[in-house]
């Protein structure tokens, strides 16, 4: 690796040297997270993709460092530690730790990691199948032998339950009261000789250990007692009891166990009592879900109350599900039913009993018992000290919910923004004072300010006693100061009559009390409003385009706000927070929850505030969103923060904002260097997608609209209903995955549905579609249902527009002659039977005219930085990926080297352009013989949009070197030692002769000419037999009919080409057309003179009849102009069911007309009026679309003024 590739390489954040600590027991635990990645990994990823992660994730520095560690804490038994040099030294450090960590195998320290999240990431393509498949086995056998202890145990448990049975059973004889006094002397007489009798054995549990009961004569019940109850019995409680009384004692006793009296039931009072009243009502609780998720407390109790015509208390519920709200409500009932009436609550909400947490009860009940003695106080007080409060930083505002009518200010040095907390935490101090005092109370925090210039302000209070931390031997001192200084400075005057009692709890006072008596009130701070200044930030952030009221940034561009508050913002004194929250469960260290700060106590973690300017009552604040955080849209609120706690302003979607990728910053992880492929790769709301075939290109414009109205938040919903998690929604890489199968319907319900059946009666055709912001729309619009129908330029064209929108450069990208290699192994099979014909049952291949993919440009910190760039990415759904139907991104220069082993589906792409069409004969015992192999079909030509213009660029040379090169031969070495298949059936036999076909362009419905030509490259005449094949197949190579079958003969000289011609008539293929009008041509020979068979294959694009689009008057913004779409049918038949859509951006929105039918012949003209909304160039775009006719595209370009 090159130094300058070390240089750029992604490195996660730096650490000093590895963290060494020692448990009570003398275990050594390293905190590290190399050493933690490489012990982990060990015995389950190759060695070379652990060096190759580590070396691409660490820093030298801190691979050189944590090599040190390892080798002093492991003592190498080889040459030890050694200082490797030049290139190769983070590789050959990272080896020489694996070398020794197999060598000490467990008896090494226990390595832990800190930052989980940065690990490096493992693939299922890095893992050693085989040793996870051992452990799953080695698991299998632990949980065999785990249910068998289970059964044993049951079994055990079972025996007990009888046995236990069984004493019960012998329990209620014994101790039945109708037993006579003879019966009972005699079972103790029998119990006794069982007992004191001759050596006894007891039987095993089971049915001979159960007693025989039998009737008497006289009605009585005779017990045959068994050894085994005997000695139970006697040795039981009942020895203690009977063991000393005499025989006679026992006899007269009637009942062993006399019953017990029954407790009288409770009686309901009835008297009238003139001065006394019963409580007749109860307090109910009910559970209530399903509400509005914008209802409040305060709304729904006034609904209850007017219902009920009595108090009600609501409490709203925190829950993970965000679609509806769910409540508490408690009120007085004579009878619980009254909750419970149906016709009370709105249709489809859910009642039920309220049932309170367990746990929630048991702490309540402690934190009550907690403040039994504090409750005393605030009875008996005006003021409350209190020390070894152990609350936080976080935690003071707290103090303001102690007492209703008591506010609270504390002071803590516990800090839970601290990444470790040593040591025993300080317990805190607080005061409280009633809330009668809150207008002349101010709360002063003492930072070493000075007084008079001289002494600080904390130095004075201690010297009046004011603060003795920790003296015992003051507590009755500082408890009467305290009061005077209550007095003196708080009160500001008021006189001491006022104050019923100073409270002191603890050895601490809080210091806050000040004798400066020229010190003011200063009225809190309030927030007013929140201008977010929406269209200066847009224009500095490129978002100006988008059509929508909020604003919108990109990462790591700060923007500013200006905050109007209800008097000027003091920097020394307030503080004020900033609060970014996306998602319905915020957490700061997930980047959900954002905070910043200007004031005092001014904390930044990820995003970054500063002061800019301020005039008056207004701020403004700069912000700046962290390079690498959630793209989404985040709710802005302003919290001001005071010693009695946080005021925050309401939620407002009007201050929401919304935040992009930057291609235009350098540390973005999609920054794109060049201006003129930012403007065509992300601001072009048009493009171009290229069909037909590669000798015969085809066009059509595509709207990607991604700044149109609402298209934004459409793209957010995809990724919303996709449960794409939020830590996900700041890696590009990530996005574009997730993305990639969010497009297709097939496993996730998302945007398209794929269909290739040429069916489309419950939806719209693919060919009909002009551009994406019509799907998204619908798909936001009706409830997150796939959209019905989608090929694989629409899946593209989609795609295209989700990245765009979100600001990920991306294009599409043509690629004729892509090979689907429906069975793994780089090779597209075409079985031909034994007369030349394709045989449809054994043929499974494809070889499609054309596929449609989107690339991405971006750096990949998972790989090395030579595979950065441009990455594709393919949400067509022809091969599930890791579970899901997607591909990508994958390299685009890591296909060109054949370096398959990286993520992700670089085999796949490598297939599309690389498959070679090997043509078979099967004979009529349905063996196959390779007759002919053709290397370069697939891949022929891929291109995309060229940026700036109407014409395409050829980007072949991207993903592959010239066919037979020298390059291109390393490319297949290195694809086969990634685990593609040789090419073992190469070479062929070749015969010197060749075939080619070849047609000029054709109009569908028109007669034309195939040519054939065949080239004898060879000394020697050949006599040549051939027969061409005709089928209809679509776009994606699959056949649907035969129309034609011909055979030639020809005899060709040496070295000479002999042309033959064969005539295609409109008669022979019109009736068999499917969409997108496809025709497929296969010659098979056989040469007479050598035996050798050859074959070609050729695809021909009809092209559909012309789509004429007029403008009339000249194109201004905001004037109407007239525009009008020409069509006339050419065929024989009638066109039935015809759609024609009409669709701009920055012209008109789409616009869809339907007619019943153009009959044979018939003229069509669609006159409207556009009004163009901006300036520029602009594309107007027409498609017309029915099921006989399909593709017929046109597109005008307008220069608006």
């Amino acid at each position: 690796m090159a130094a300058d590739d070390r240089a750029t390489r992604h490195v996660i954040k730096q650490r000093i040297k590895p963290e060494i600590y020692t448990t009570i027991d003398g275990k050594i635990i390293v905190e590290d997270e190399l050493l933690s990645f490489l012990s982990v990994k060990l015995k389950t990823v190759p060695q070379d993709d652990i060096i190759l992660m580590t070396v691409n994730h660490f820093g030298s520095e801190w691979i050189e460092n944590s090599k040190k560690v390892l080798f002093e804490l492991c003592p190498s038994t080889g040459q030890g530690c050694v200082a490797h040099k030049g290139e190769l030294k983070d590789v050959n450090n990272v080896k020489s730790c694996l070398k020794l960590l197999n060598e000490v195998g467990e008896n090494v320290p226990r390595f832990v990691s800190y930052h989980l999240d940065d690990l490096p990431s493992v693939t299922f393509n890095s893992l050693y199948v085989s040793c996870l498949v051992s452990k799953i086995e080695r698991l299998n056998v632990e949980l065999v032998s785990m249910k068998n202890t289970v059964c044993k145990q049951s079994t055990e448990c079972e025996n007990l339950r009888g046995i236990t049975t069984d004493i019960s059973k012998r329990l209620g004889v014994i101790e039945q009261p109708s037993a006579s006094k003879g019966n009972a002397a005699t079972i103790m007489a029998s119990e006794e000789a069982q007992l004191h009798g001759p050596s006894h054995k007891y039987p095993a549990p089971g049915p001979s250990a159960l007693p025989v009961i039998e009737e008497t004569a006289g009605g009585g019940i005779e017990v045959l007692m068994s050894p085994a109850w005997s000695r139970v019995l006697k040795h039981g409680k009942r020895k203690q009891r009977f063991g000393k009384r005499s025989t006679a004692a026992v006899q007269n006793k009637t009942c062993m166990n006399p019953p017990r009296e029954k407790k009288a039931n409770g009686i309901v009072g009835t008297g009238a009592v003139e001065n006394i009243h019963a409580v007749t009502t109860k307090l109910v609780s009910v559970f209530v879900t399903k509400l509005d998720p914008d209802l409040d407390p305060e709304t729904l109790a006034s609904y209850l109350k007017e219902q009920l015509s009595r108090d009600v208390t609501c409490q709203k519920i925190g829950t993970e599900y965000t679609r509806y709200s769910s409540f508490k409500v408690t009120a007085e009932c004579k009878e619980v039913a009254e909750m419970y009436a149906p016709q009370l609550w709105p249709e489809g909400t859910y009642v039920r009993r309220f049932y309170e947490n367990r746990k929630h009860r048991a702490a309540d009940a402690g934190a009550r018992a907690q403040r039994t003695v504090i409750d005393k106080l605030f009875e008996n007080a005006d003021v409350v000290c209190l020390q070894e409060t152990f609350l936080a930083i976080q935690d003071l505002d707290k103090l303001n919910t102690v007492n209703n009518d008591f506010h609270g200010a504390g002071e803590s040095t516990t800090d839970l923004n601290t990444r470790i907390l040593r040591g025993r935490i300080p317990g805190g101090v607080a005061i409280f004072w009633h809330k009668k005092f809150d207008p002349l109370v101010t709360v002063i925090r003492i930072v070493n300010c000075l007084v008079d210039g001289s002494e600080s302000l904390r130095s004075k209070v201690v010297k009046q006693h004011i603060v003795r931390p920790g003296w015992n031997d003051y507590v009755h001192d500082v408890h009467m100061e305290a009061r005077d200084a209550f007095r003196r400075w708080v009160l500001a005057g008021e006189p001491i009559e006022v104050v019923k009692k100073v409270k002191y709890l603890g050895h601490v006072i809080r210091d806050d009390l000040c004798d400066d008596d020229d010190v003011q009130p200063t009225p809190p701070l309030s927030v007013l409003s929140v201008n977010m200044l929406v269209a200066d930030n847009k224009k500095l952030h490129n978002t100006n385009m988008y059509k929508n009221p909020n604003l919108i940034v990109r990462r790591n561009k700060e923007f500013t706000i200006v905050i109007s508050f209800g008097r000027p913002f003091n920097g020394q004194l307030d503080s004020v927070q900033l609060e970014f929250v996306i998602g319905s469960a915020p957490n700061e260290n997930k980047g959900t929850f954002i905070t910043v700060s200007i004031g005092k106590n001014k904390r930044d973690i990820f995003w970054k505030a500063r002061v800019v300017t301020t005039q008056g009552n207004d701020v403004m604040v700069g912000i700046t969103p962290d390079p690498n955080c959630i793209v989404g849209r985040f709710s802005t609120f302003v919290t001001v923060v005071t010693d009695f706690g946080k005021q925050r302003t309401t939620r407002n979607s009007d201050t929401d904002v919304y935040v992009l990728f930057n291609p235009w910053d350098p540390v973005d992880q999609v920054y794109m260097p060049n201006d003129i492929e930012r403007q065509e790769y992300l601001l072009n709301e048009v493009g171009t997608i290229y069909n037909g075939d590669y000798d015969n290109m085809a066009s059509r414009s595509w709207n990607y609209g991604q700044f149109q109205q609402g298209v934004l938040d459409a793209c957010l919903l995809v990724m919303d209903t996709g449960k794409v998690p939020l830590i996900y929604r700041g890696n590009a890489t990530e996005v574009v995955r997730q993305g990639s199968a969010l497009m297709n319907s097939q496993d996730d319900n998302g945007v398209l549905v794929g269909n290739w059946s040429s069916d489309y009666s419950i939806g719209t055709a693919p060919t009909a579609w002009t551009g994406s912001p019509e799907i998204l729309l619908k798909y936001a619009n009706e409830g997150c249902v796939p959209v019905c129908f989608a090929q694989c330029w629409v899946y593209a064209g989609v795609m295209n527009t989700f990245l765009r929108c979100l600001g990920i450069p991306a294009r599409v990208i043509t690629n004729y002659c892509s090979a689907h290699d429906n069975t793994g192994n780089l090779k597209t099979d075409i079985v031909l039977d034994e007369s030349g014909n394709v045989n449809r049952g054994r043929t499974r291949d494809s070889v499609w005219n054309y596929h449609c993919w989107n690339e991405v440009f971006m750096k990949r910190p998972d790989l090395p930085a030579i595979f950065s760039g441009w990455q594709v990415v393919d949400s067509t759904p022809q091969e599930t990926s890791d579970g899901l139907y997607r591909c990508g991104p994958t390299s685009v220069k890591a296909v060109k080297e054949g370096e398959l082993s990286y993520p992700f589906d670089a085999r796949f792409v490598f297939a599309e352009i690389n498959s070679d069409v090997v043509y078979s004969q099967s004979d009529k015992y349905g063996n196959l013989k390779i007759i002919n192999v053709d290397t370069k079909y697939t891949g022929k030509l891929i291109v995309t949009k060229k940026p700036n213009s109407n014409v395409y660029e050829d980007i072949t040379s991207n993903y592959k070197y010239p066919e037979g090169s020298e390059m291109d031969r390393q490319t297949m070495q290195n694809a086969e030692s990634r685990g593609v298949p040789t090419r073992n059936y190469l070479p062929v036999t070749e015969g010197g002769v060749d075939i080619e076909l070849l047609a000029d362009t054709v109009k569908m419905g028109d007669d034309f000419m195939l040519t054939m030509n065949i080239k004898n490259q060879s000394s020697k005449t050949c006599t040549i037999h051939t027969t061409l094949t005709g089928c209809v197949v679509f776009y994606t190579g699959v056949t649907s009919n035969f129309f034609k079958s011909e055979k030639k003969d020809a005899t060709v000289g040496p070295r000479k080409t002999q042309t033959l011609k064969i005539n295609v008539y409109a008669f022979e293929y019109m009736p068999y057309l499917v969409e997108q009008s496809n025709l497929q041509f296969v010659v098979y020979g056989r040469i007479d003179e050598t035996g050798v068979s050859l074959s070609a294959m050729k695809v021909i694009t009809l092209r559909p009849p012309e789509l004429i689009i007029r403008v009339s008057g000249t194109p201004q913004v905001g004037k109407d102009i007239m525009v009008s779409v020409e069509f006339r049918n050419p065929y024989k038949f009638n066109l039935k069911n015809v759609q024609l859509r009409l669709d701009g951006p920055g012209l008109i929105p789409t616009k869809l007309k339907t007619y019943r039918e153009i009959i044979s012949g018939g003229f069509l003209q669609y006159v409207d009026t556009i009004t163009p909304m901006s300036r520029g160039r602009k594309t107007l775009i027409a498609c017309l679309d029915c099921t006989a006719l399909r593709q017929v595209t046109s597109q005008l370009e307008i220069n608006v003024m």
